[in-house]
């Protein structure tokens, strides 16, 4: 495609970083990206994004890459200095405040992170979707908005009827006062509503800690490929790895340049603060901590 551009175009100008090319597995070939180096290129060196301890780390990834298999090139770190942490495991970490990306090289580690941030209260999404069941909290919300004097559709009122537990089946299309149907108006939601347990237990803590479940979670779960070009003040890396992943890279040079680049890509979406959560077996992850 890009021969095809340059021999019809006059200027032809290729934007990206060698440094973030972690699509190998899907064809995209880094070294055409590299082999279109040239004294014309413009590199822009100041990054506005990461502080200095965390670039510092970014940077000794990258060393593993051998100067022959990358474009050189030197990145400014924001002036401010920026935090680094090694955790064994949640406990401590300040989720309850501020933005946050949990990162893991594949999706079944963050599966298995998702009931503990659910004991934990902590509101998350993941590919888009929001921690909790939607349908449940809409419920909650009606229920709310009826306490507070406002008339419910037939349909909010059958939703509520069937949180609640309640064998009352209204028919006629009107706008209803939950009164009529025995509610007390004095009652909170969480004494009334009866399915879903623990899912309500869950919404009542999130709604605790002041949680605007209405709103994007400030908590995001991704693979570190689906968070380039993400960012947060706060990130948690997690270092897990898959034995397929492992072994793929001690066998072919390419497939071990590329999985450094994925964990650069990983580091470097931190705006503040880094978090890096050793994996369960220490010979099972990627190893970090070794570089300071």
């Amino acid at each position: 495609m890009v021969e095809i551009i340059k021999k019809n175009s006059k200027y032809v100008i290729l934007a990206g970083d060698d440094d973030q090319a972690i699509y190998g597995w899907a064809g995209a070939d880094v070294k055409k990206f590299q082999q279109e180096v040239s004294k014309k290129d413009i590199i822009l060196p100041q990054s506005y994004r990461v502080p200095k301890v965390v670039q510092n780390v970014a940077d000794k990834i990258l060393d593993r890459i051998p100067e022959d298999r990358r474009v050189k090139k030197t990145w400014k770190a924001r002036e401010e200095e920026g935090k680094i942490q090694y955790i064994m495991d949640l406990d401590g970490l300040p989720l309850h405040d501020g933005e946050w990306l949990i990162l893991a090289r594949y999706n079944d580690r963050l599966n298995k992170l998702m009931p503990t941030l659910k004991d934990m209260g902590i509101y998350y999404q993941y590919k888009g979707r929001k921690s909790y069941k939607s349908s449940l909290f809409r419920s909650i919300l009606n229920y709310t908005r009826w306490q507070k004097g406002e008339l419910l559709s037939l349909s909010e009122v059958k939703d509520i009827l069937e949180c609640t537990g309640m064998s009352l089946k209204p028919t006629e299309e009107k706008m209803y006062d939950l009164t009529e149907l025995t509610y007390d108006k004095t009652v909170n939601w969480f004494d009334v509503f009866v399915v879903d347990y623990e899912e309500c237990l869950y919404i009542r803590e999130m709604l605790s800690y002041g949680e605007k479940l209405s709103k994007d979670a400030r908590v995001k779960l991704s693979t570190m490929h689906a968070a380039k070009g993400g960012e947060a003040e706060n990130v948690l890396l997690i270092l897990d790895n898959t034995k397929t992943i492992r072994e793929s890279a001690e066998k072919n040079e390419d497939k071990a340049d590329e999985e450094n680049r994925v964990w650069y890509v990983g580091v470097t979406r931190t705006k503040q603060n880094l978090y890096i959560m050793a994996a369960r077996k220490e010979d099972r992850g990627y190893d970090i901590e070794s570089l300071g």
